[in-house]
């Protein structure tokens, strides 16, 4: 099936409408679809001119990450001016029609939640949430795309929703393609607040659905501060750029804080109750991927977890130095972001399988889903050190830039090799040792001086005392409380509710957990340190007493990674 010619395609394009459509081989058109006066499912409407050969193929949305089969919230797809038919493929349906024939498909794109979804969706926030009042929908899980070119010229326009809606998405600008069709965010509703930053000819527009507990000053502070830093690394102008945030209504149990990355947006699902300090790093990790893979060469592997070790981990390990750059973090909430990192690293059940093992896993069970993360971040500081004291580069600040503009091309992997080996770094050991076979990374104990130095300690598990995933699901009344444990010491018990936590939780042994609970007496606050009986030994950053003054300062240098390259040893 070969693309329709460009003298065809010029002539037929012309019947498509105006305010830009009519420059657009793929049209797009979002409607509302009210029921009882509330929008409960969205109106989807693409026009092109069909293939020459009268054989077209449409890919239906499968999603990323744990999801792929989204298409099954669409239904009702007709179209005018061709045929519709199944394919053996359950996200591929086949158009046939008269040779460059004008076609005109409909569907109807359908929630995943009847009502607005909680905390504990964080997980399904691929899935179309359209709830009545409001809707934040993924591009990738909402638009039927023609099988052709990433680079194809597209159009996007709203259709008929309410006056006293306001609508967001980073699809409001000319020059689409079709590509930015699927890393898309769309969100529209009647407390939807769209705020401004920067320039009016390169803006970051702040998309907020609902209300929210959060300082909203000190996360557009946070924002722009994190921006600017990320920016600055990658060494670009500022462009029009989107920031959306979807609110996850707040339970007593659970907190939710995850994100996805995008071309020129990213979108936040957090619960409403989430704290600005938490919201930072989430912030960070996805702007960084604005450039990270897909500037750098992307991902060549299949399946792509095998390649996550360098597009997460290295991302999660430049989230810190971006926080740290920013001066969102003070020195000791970087080393305690640090310690955090490698805590979950060393005490992740599977931290030893191998990489080949991730694709099967990930979808499935949350240590596999982290592993890359964790190890292609160790892995990251282990490089990083290793450039440093070799004295041939900046660190891995100069692999990445090289990376960027590498002519020699290729994928992220085949450019990162080449860039290290151009510095005197073989990287093919430490792949065969740590990637593929899954041995653990033991990072050098003076990597971070003058901060302290990284040492093997043992430490508690974190444990909360009682099982949560059951008390969520008893509606947050309290089950399986551990009689030996420290929330029972506490005075925790079965049957109590959970009425809301107070305070952050932040998954730390060393850091009470405070739940205000119900009882038959009536409410009170109950705190504990939620450590469990195992102990586990693990590397972990000691600080330096010392580092004050001139020595905080170098420390704080040395988390950012902006040091003097180490003297060759």
């Amino acid at each position: 099936m070969k693309r329709a010619g460009f003298a065809a395609v010029a002539t037929a394009l012309v019947a498509l409408g105006a305010n830009g459509e009519a420059e657009a081989q793929a049209a797009y058109r979002l409607s509302p679809i009210m029921e009882l006066g509330a929008v409960r499912a969205l109106a989807v409407e693409l026009r092109f001119i069909g293939e020459a050969d009268g054989d077209t193929l449409l890919n239906l949305p499968t999603g990323g990450g744990r999801e792929t089969t989204l298409f099954r919230h669409i239904a009702d797809v007709k179209a005018s001016g061709a045929q519709v038919q199944a394919t053996d493929a359950p996200d591929r349906l086949r158009l046939v029609h008269a040779p460059g024939a004008e076609i005109r498909v409909t569907y109807r794109l359908n929630s995943a939640f009847e009502v607005a979804p909680s905390a504990g969706a964080a997980e399904d926030r691929y899935h179309p949430m359209i709830v009545g009042d409001w809707f934040s929908v993924l591009g990738r899980a909402a638009f039927i795309r023609p099988d052709w070119s990433s680079d194809t010229p597209a159009s996007f326009a709203w259709r008929g929703f309410p006056s006293d809606w306001t609508l967001a998405s980073d699809l409001e600008h000319g020059d689409l393609r079709l590509g930015d069709i699927g890393q898309a965010i769309l969100l529209g509703g009647t407390d939807l607040a769209v705020t401004r930053l920067g320039a009016e000819t390169a803006p970051t527009r702040i998309a907020l659905l609902g209300d929210w507990d959060f300082d909203r000053a000190r996360f557009t502070d946070d924002l722009s501060r994190i921006m600017t830093a990320t920016r600055a690394f990658w060494g670009v102008e500022a462009r029009p750029f989107l920031v959306a945030l979807t609110p996850l209504r707040a339970e007593a149990g659970a907190y939710s804080l995850s994100g996805t990355g995008l071309a020129d947006a990213f979108s936040v699902y957090a619960s409403t109750d989430a704290e600005a300090e938490d919201l930072a790093p989430l912030l960070a990790h996805e702007h960084f991927h604005s450039w990270m893979p897909l500037a750098v060469g992307g991902l060549d592997q299949e399946p792509e977890a095998l390649g996550y070790w360098l597009s997460e981990g290295f991302t999660d390990f430049y989230t810190l130095r971006m926080l740290v750059r920013a001066d969102v973090v003070s020195v000791e909430e970087a080393v305690r972001h640090f310690n955090d990192g490698l805590e979950a690293y060393w005490t992740s059940p599977v931290r030893e399988r191998p990489n080949a093992e991730i694709p099967a896993h990930f979808s499935s069970d949350t240590g596999f889903q982290r592993l890359p993360y964790q190890r292609g971040a160790a892995l990251a500081a282990l490089w990083d050190h290793r450039l440093r004291v070799s004295g041939t580069a900046a660190g891995l600040d100069d692999v990445l830039r090289a990376m960027a503009v590498d002519q020699a091309g290729g994928d992220a992997l085949s450019r990162f090799t080449r860039a290290m080996t151009a510095r005197g770094v073989d990287v093919a050991p430490d792949l065969k040792r740590h990637v593929e076979d899954g041995e653990m990374i033991v990072l050098p104990s003076d990597m971070l001086e003058p901060c302290g130095r990284l040492e093997m300690v043992e430490r508690a598990l974190f444990h909360r005392g009682f099982d949560i995933d059951t008390t969520m699901a008893a509606d947050s009344v309290v089950q399986g409380v551990d009689p030996s444990g420290p929330a029972f010491g506490a005075g925790l018990r079965d049957g109590m509710r959970l009425v809301r936590r107070e305070g952050v939780l932040r998954n730390d042994p060393d850091l009470e957990i405070i739940y205000r609970v119900a009882t038959a007496e009536g409410e009170k606050v109950v705190a504990w340190l939620p450590q469990g009986p195992e102990r586990v030994t693990m590397q972990r950053l000691v600080a330096s007493p010392e580092a004050e003054g001139e020595l905080r300062a170098q420390c704080r240098l040395a988390l950012a990674g902006l040091q003097e390259a180490s003297p060759p040893r």
